[in-house]
């Protein structure tokens, strides 16, 4: 449901937030 991608879309924000060099 739409509360996965939710959760999903802040855990991949958290991610780059702590890991910008991922994709930067």
């Amino acid at each position: 449901g739409p509360h996965v991608t939710l959760s999903r879309c802040l855990l991949v924000v958290l991610g780059m937030s702590y890991w910008p060099e991922t994709e930067a």
